[in-house]
């Protein structure tokens, strides 16, 4: 599975932070986030390269991520602790999910001390950066992390109907190596309401630096609590898909909802 592959090397594998208006604003006022896990489902446009991505939001500081496809096969883990003003990530760590809902940690991505850069490392958390990029503007969100960030501590404009704007950062591995590119700043304009599946929902028109004209899309969030229900963009967030859409199948809560999330995919597997 390319997405594991690539997430155990990321994830198998500014200065002072100012918020502004349109800046991202974690709810602090909102429903209760803490316990909740979300399942995505994350393809192309036209449903190919289909994946499951469950959210796991821990504590109010860590949320957990895996991505998986076909059971007892190689899946993706991957953690970050956030920023508790800006709800972004300041460190994350991947590696795999191993059976009996444990974990490797092989690769960690993190911002510097005064948050003006991401550093990569890989083998060991205490080793020099193999890679790194400046940060242009905070919050920003790693984008093959699916919005992870982002759905997992909804700012208030996503519940709001407001403007949002963030900086976008991108790890893929290419057939030369690793690549960590900073891609340019999103802005999320709002639209209006629309219904899916009996939800009301706000609808975003996604654009910005980060961007071409062509890859410009929509974002779709709860009108209560702000939960990204779907995303569309025409920029790919992996290197063997052609664009991305990302739309949630269920919300679950608690701890031991996530365990059995871990537990299930290596259940019954041959050898295991």
């Amino acid at each position: 599975m390319k997405d594991a592959i690539f997430l155990t090397i990321l994830a198998l594998l500014v200065s002072a932070c100012q918020v502004v208006s349109g800046a991202h604003r974690p709810a602090a006022t909102a429903p209760p986030y803490i316990g909740r896990v979300l399942t995505y489902q994350r393809s192309n446009l036209d449903g190919s390269e289909a994946e499951t991505i469950r959210v796991f939001r821990r504590s109010a500081s860590r949320i957990e991520v895996v991505k998986t496809r076909a059971p007892c096969s190689s899946a993706a883990f991957v953690s970050a602790e956030l920023d508790p003003v800006l709800g972004d990530a300041t460190h994350l760590a991947g590696g795999r999910l191993l059976p009996g809902g444990r974990h490797t940690e092989e690769a960690w991505l993190d911002l510097n001390s005064d948050g003006t850069r991401l550093e990569l490392r890989l083998g060991s958390h205490t080793s020099s950066p193999v890679q790194s990029i400046t940060v242009q503007s905070r919050p920003w969100h790693l984008y093959d992390f699916d919005f992870a960030t982002l759905a997992s501590t909804p700012p208030d404009q996503l519940r709001n109907g407001h403007d949002l704007r963030f900086g976008l950062a991108l790890s893929l591995v290419r057939p030369a190596g690793l690549d960590l590119q900073w891609l340019g700043a999103i802005q999320a304009h709002f639209t209006g309401r629309e219904v899916i599946a009996g939800r009301s929902v706000n609808k975003y028109r996604i654009s910005g630096t980060a961007l071409t004209p062509q890859q410009d899309g929509w974002f779709w969030t709860d009108a209560d609590d702000g939960t990204l229900v779907r995303a569309t963009l025409g920029l790919p967030n992996h290197v063997e898909y052609r664009d991305f859409h990302l739309n949630l199948l269920d919300v679950a809560r608690g701890e031991a909802a996530w365990e059995r999330a871990l537990l299930s995919h290596f259940a019954d597997c041959p050898g295991v």
